[in-house]
């Protein structure tokens, strides 16, 4: 029997025809999806708490939709500093969130430079000729990709120095006019 989504007035009529014989159907009761009857849209805290999960890489999205009870698109949308997934794909974000977010993402941040540092402090010429060193190696790279995930995608507040040079033009003959004179002996 083929599969497609009808009204209930054609699966009422569709099971009646079907009733005088053999019958192998089964009917789904599909998951309600989206928001719960009567709710607007999920409540701001709510939508930080999720996007703070999701950061954190607590849970997977998975594991974060089912237990706040929105979809796995909302979770991401939270992360990425939308409030809806239509609002992702357009690039819409909500600033209260994205700040949310980055200090989030700061905290992590600094964790993991912490981390790291611990970690590349320890790493000595004697432990790099151990093989132990590879250990501590991991570490810090792996607290490296931590930082690089973490970090704000504009750059957060990165200091770039901007050289600049000032060489001015000396001034030559040609840029004025030659204006020939006589020599006046003096008396």
């Amino acid at each position: 029997m083929p599969m497609l989504i009808v009204d209930d007035e054609d699966f009422e009529l569709e099971l009646k025809r079907c009733n005088g014989s053999k019958n192998n159907s089964t009917i789904i009761k599909m998951p309600k999806m989206g928001r719960p009857d009567g709710c607007i849209e999920t409540p701001e805290t709510l939508r930080k708490l999720i996007a703070g999960d999701a950061i954190d890489g607590i849970a997977t999205a998975k594991e974060i939709a089912k237990e706040y009870g929105v979809s796995m698109s909302s979770v991401n949308a939270y992360k990425g500093d939308s409030t809806s997934t239509d609002r992702m794909v357009n690039k819409v974000v909500d600033s209260d969130l994205k700040k949310h977010n980055d200090n989030k993402r700061k905290k992590l941040n600094s964790l993991a430079h912490k981390v790291s540092r611990k970690a590349l402090e320890h790493i000595t010429d004697e432990k790099l000729e151990a093989s132990k060193a590879t250990d501590l190696s991991q570490i810090a790279a792996n607290a490296a990709r931590v930082i690089d995930k973490t970090t704000p995608k504009d750059g957060g507040n990165t200091v770039t120095n901007n050289i600049h040079f000032y060489s001015p033009q000396q001034i030559r003959k040609e840029n004025f006019e030659v204006v020939e004179a006589e020599v006046i002996a003096q008396r």
